[in-house]
């Protein structure tokens, strides 16, 4: 689906929101609704697969979801800036 849109969109790209697997692991363990085991399945199963012609910009949401909307935005412009040929620290 995401290699569909690269190819209709130019300059599509895809922002991949994610925490650690430690992370994960423990909000998932503070809900209680899985065991261990479906947990570990469930973060084994949670990899990303690249896909040829499509951008994708990975953040961390491992602390604060603040900060975690701050650098989404700051990635963002950034990739916008450089598809724009605007260099990153005008």
């Amino acid at each position: 689906m995401l290699g569909e849109a690269a190819r209709r969109f130019p300059g599509f790209l895809a922002l991949h929101i994610t925490a650690t697997p430690e992370t994960l692991a423990g909000r998932l363990k503070a809900r209680g609704r899985e065991s261990f085991e479906e947990i570990e399945r469930r973060l084994a199963r949670g990899v990303l697969l690249p896909q040829d012609g499509v951008t994708v910009l990975t953040i961390f949401n491992d602390g604060a979801l603040d900060a975690t909307i701050k650098q989404s935005f700051s990635a963002l412009a950034d990739a916008r800036a450089e598809e724009i040929g605007l260099a990153k620290d005008a």
